[in-house]
């Protein structure tokens, strides 16, 4: 009962796929292919886009909080004194010697020692606005008399703001 070497090699040939059969399916694969790249080339282009927006607003966040700590340690006095010794729309010197200044598209930091880093580059604006008592009222040109600082940074198309309230004292005494 063993079959003939002829019957099996029939049913060999008749499992195999013909050529048709290998050009369709190849179409098929191509066609798909064809629909897909696209999609997956715009997706990896997105993340890639997304990727750098994040990193960039990672280093503006990061830059900002320092600026608003070190104004945040900035006391203001009742007799009116704040530890700001000058101030501009971008840059700020403190009595202690610390400083932030936008020197071309570096947002650069200096401790009182004289050291300085660079906070954050390719800044696009940066600017600071000392306000008085009433919080409407600009004192740049007089900052002893901030009691808060309204900042803005920007830069690859992202815009950050903060308001910052000088630390009071003396008062009630």
């Amino acid at each position: 009962m063993t079959p003939s070497r002829r019957s099996i090699r029939q049913r060999r040939a008749g499992a195999a796929f013909t050529l048709p059969e290998m050009i369709a399916v190849m179409v098929i694969v191509a066609t798909l292919a064809g629909v897909a790249a696209p999609v997956m080339v715009s997706a990896s282009d997105s993340f890639s886009i997304a990727n750098r927006q994040r990193s960039a607003l990672d280093r503006l966040d990061l830059s900002l909080q320092r600026v608003t700590r070190l104004f945040e340690n900035a006391t203001a006095s009742a007799t009116g004194d704040a530890d700001i010794a000058s101030a501009s729309s971008t840059r700020v010197v403190f009595n202690n010697g610390a400083r932030v200044e936008l020197l071309g598209t570096t947002l650069w930091f200096a401790s009182g020692a004289g050291a300085s880093a660079p906070l954050c580059q390719n800044v696009e604006q940066f600017s600071i606005q000392c306000l008085a008592d009433d919080g409407v009222t600009t004192v740049n040109a007089t900052p002893e008399q901030t009691r808060s600082v309204r900042l803005t940074i920007q830069s690859a198309g992202l815009d950050l703001r903060t308001a910052v309230s000088l630390r009071q004292t003396g008062l009630g005494t």
